[in-house]
Parts: C-alpha cells; sequence; structure tokens
C-alpha cells in the first residue's frame, strides 16, 4: 500500500526516457531514437504516450513564440510491471518549410506518459534542424567560393529567414554584402537574392531570383562555377532584365509559416 501511494506521488512511478539516434536531422529529414518506458516499483496502468514536436522563436522584442508542429501518440491503454522496461521505435518526419535552427529559432520534443490515477511523467528533447541537402550544397559552394556567413544570419526578418554572406575574396572589391530568402521546391531550389553593390555614389542595392535545378546541386563543382558566373554578371549589370518577386510574394519561402504564428501572436497582445 505504501509503495502505492509513493507512486500515485510521483516516487518510484513509472518513467519516460526519449533517446535519439541524432539530436541534428535536416529539414525533410526524420528524427529517430527510441522510446524507453521503464516500470516503477508498483504495477501501474499507461493511459497513452505522446510525443509533441514544439517550435520556440524569440522575436525581435524579446519574446518568445512556442508552436506545437506535430503530436505523435503511441500505444493506447496498457499495463507496466513494477521494474518492466518497454522500448519502443521512434520516428519523425521534419517538413521542409521550417526554419533551420538559429540563435532566435529552436526546436525541442516533448514526451508525455500520462499514468492512470499518479502523476504523469514529461521528458525534454532539444533537436537541432539544419539546412536540407539541396541548401546545404549552396550554402557551400558560396563558402567555397570565398563568402563568409555573417553573425546575424538565418535570423527570422519578419517573413521568413535570411542568409547573410559577404565576400572574403571573389568580388571583394565590388560587392559589399548578399542577402537571401530560400524556397526549396521538389526538383530545384530558389534563392530571391538582395546584393549591396559599391558604386561611384556609395552603394546601390539589387534583387534578384537564382533558380538552382537538382543537376547542378548534385555537382558541387557545376554548382559553384554557376553561382560564380551569376553573380559575377549581376554585379556587374550585365544580365537580362526579368520581373523579381518582391519578399512577400516569394512562394515557397521558406519558413514563411512563421509570419501567420507572429501576426497571431501580435492580435493576441492587443
Amino acid at each position: 500500500m505504501f509503495k502505492k501511494m509513493m507512486a500515485i506521488l510521483g516516487k518510484g512511478a513509472a518513467k519516460i526516457d526519449l533517446v535519439l539516434y541524432q539530436a541534428e536531422v535536416p529539414l525533410g529529414g526524420q528524427v529517430k531514437g527510441e522510446l524507453v518506458l521503464q516500470g516503477g516499483t508498483v504495477e501501474q496502468v499507461i493511459n497513452k504516450i505522446e510525443v509533441e514536436l514544439y517550435f520556440e522563436l524569440t522575436t525581435k522584442d524579446n519574446k518568445k513564440i512556442t508552436h506545437l508542429i506535430a503530436v505523435i501518440p503511441y500505444q493506447a491503454s496498457f499495463v507496466i510491471q513494477p521494474g518492466q522496461q518497454r522500448v519502443v521505435p521512434f520516428e519523425l518526419p521534419i517538413p521542409e518549410d521550417l526554419l533551420v535552427t538559429s540563435p532566435t529559432a529552436s526546436y525541442y520534443l516533448s514526451t508525455h506518459l500520462d499514468i492512470q490515477g499518479g502523476i504523469d511523467a514529461t521528458d525534454r528533447d532539444e533537436i537541432i534542424v539544419t539546412p536540407s541537402f539541396d541548401l546545404r550544397q549552396a550554402l557551400l559552394a558560396l563558402e567555397q567560393l570565398g563568402f563568409q556567413e555573417q553573425a546575424d544570419s538565418r535570423l527570422f526578418n519578419g517573413v521568413t529567414q535570411e542568409f547573410i554572406f559577404t565576400p572574403t575574396t571573389f568580388l571583394l572589391d565590388k560587392l559589399e554584402r548578399m542577402s537571401f530568402i530560400v524556397a526549396l521546391d521538389p526538383d530545384q531550389i530558389r534563392l530571391l537574392v538582395d546584393l549591396t553593390i559599391y558604386s561611384f555614389f556609395g552603394s546601390k542595392q539589387k534583387q534578384h531570383e537564382i533558380i538552382l535545378p537538382m543537376h547542378l546541386l548534385e555537382d558541387l563543382g557545376k554548382l559553384k562555377s554557376y553561382l560564380q558566373q551569376t553573380l559575377s554578371t549581376l554585379v556587374d549589370g550585365k544580365e537580362q532584365k526579368k520581373d523579381t518577386p518582391g519578399r512577400s510574394s516569394f512562394v515557397g519561402a521558406m519558413g514563411k509559416f512563421v509570419n501567420d504564428l507572429v501576426n497571431e501572436f501580435d492580435r493576441r497582445k492587443k
């Protein structure tokens, strides 16, 4: 009886632990691991187990917005015996339209063990969402061309996530700064690039959409050559003129869903 009372109060009760195989996962990838359920000192009824994926954003005015992205329910009611251990495989797909982890954007998994007639057990695990393969290739190509990513890169700019680079060798005397937002498509990625170009009167801004098809993204050498030629043409003003979508109308921009969260958060504050 004493053990049962202590279990009800949380002492000697069943516990849950989410063990991740890797804490880092790319956009479009999968978080994998195991749910380890450890029985306590008495027999207990487990009503349910749930794993929730949360996104947390720190806004410009230092407010935190937390949003539930996904819920994975596991086996319904069952009995776990004293000292019994149950291990359940865990797998969760990461959508491609999320932000990558940055100083203002983070993710965590919350595992909830619903114990009948007792104090529920929880477990929290941070995960790091990294760029997808195609975006990682584009970032690597820019790095190998001599661009350096800045400390304020990957921040949420109010609409989507923005990547910011400065040249260290290539275009060093012509280009002051380059920033872009990203749209991930099934067979390509699109970069909406903003260039700050040195001019006789100080600097000038230029915006252009660069499309990188998969056959380029799979060949780093060709990708570097294409970006080198494209950026040189843009900076020298030799590109063919075409309509370029504005940031707010850039369809499929990575992480654009966060804009809706911020707007909803602002409405609630009023």
